[in-house]
């Protein structure tokens, strides 16, 4: 299976693809729920080129990877502006080492929408 997920990195830079939100979507959402492709650190050099819906997606698959934390800790920054991505955001928070993780989401916990709060709690264990 190693092998594989060239070929969907290398798809999701095809033209056809490239402008079509739903096809990056659809790609992306396999290494989010394979989380035995190889594939995070390609998808972290990619992130800033797509848009919402395709980083919400980069954002799961990083919630199921080991190697996800120092990238994470690099966005923290940012999650007041990433507006509805910010739950995949808060699920791939347990990535964080886990003093930060505990420290941030205190932090951030009061300004949270009430879902927002119960995925948190979640990742915060």
């Amino acid at each position: 299976m190693g092998g594989r997920w060239r070929g969907y990195l290398s798809a999701l830079e095809e033209p056809i693809v490239a402008s079509n939100d739903y096809l990056q979507i659809v790609l992306l959402s396999f290494f989010a729920r394979i989380t035995t492709l190889n594939h995070f650190p390609k998808l972290v050099q990619r992130f800033d080129s797509y848009k919402g819906t395709a980083k919400r997606e980069i954002l799961l698959a990083a919630s199921g990877n080991s190697l996800a934390g120092p990238w994470l800790t690099t966005l923290k920054g940012s999650f007041w502006s990433i507006d509805w991505q910010r739950r995949a955001f808060l699920l791939a928070a347990r990535k964080l080492p886990k003093d930060e993780r505990k420290f941030w989401l205190r932090g951030i916990s009061p300004k949270l929408e009430p879902l927002e709060k119960e995925i948190a709690r979640e990742s915060s264990g």
